[in-house]
């Protein structure tokens, strides 16, 4: 095995399979279109955000792949392309529309339930808003790192596990089940 076997194939068999689930997103479309021809238009809206936000995280993806596999295909490239920096975005923003609308469905069911659950709705938001914060935190400070300004994560009072929009994005999905019940 060489190199490229170990990194540049990796790339490869990665955008295959994101081109391969991008085909199921587009069934799981045409079949929610079809047969929801009366659903709420925040629905309609938010099916055809999220396919969008899937289309174009493909398209960079594609772009990536084709820069280090064609375009410098006999140079080792270190550096990171600007499509691949812009798919992280892109995936932090399909990520928090995922959550906002999860919410709004908790917020619509904890409505009908009872008054009770009104704590549950508000630790709910409490928690998506973390979720933004942490996003543009994580987007800022990367601003800062690219453009070469000095920043030491050292200072920070804060953990950086509870800064990482990662973090976030994985203890929102845990948490609110369990706030729920």
């Amino acid at each position: 095995m060489t190199f490229y076997d170990d990194t540049y194939g990796a790339l490869l068999v990665g955008l295959t399979i994101s081109a391969a689930l991008w085909g199921i997103t587009n069934l799981q479309v045409l079949t929610y279109s079809r047969s929801y021809p009366r659903d709420l238009i925040l629905h309609k809206l938010a099916v055809v955000e999220l396919w969008l936000l899937d289309a174009f995280h493909l398209a960079l993806v594609a772009h990536g792949v084709y820069h280090y596999l064609i375009t410098n295909r006999r140079t080792i490239v270190l550096d990171i392309i600007w499509s691949l920096k812009l798919e992280i975005a892109i995936g932090c923003i399909a990520i928090i529309s995922v959550q906002s609308l999860y919410i709004f469905q908790i917020w619509r069911i904890c409505d009908v339930l009872s008054n009770e659950t009104r704590r549950v709705q508000w630790i709910l938001v409490v928690l998506l808003l973390l979720t933004y914060a942490a996003t543009v935190n994580g987007f800022f400070e990367k601003e800062l790192l690219d453009k070469g300004h000095c920043y030491d994560f050292r200072q920070k009072r804060i953990a950086h596990s509870v800064r990482n929009p990662a973090f976030l994005r994985k203890v929102l999905p845990v948490f609110t089940p369990i706030f729920i019940c």
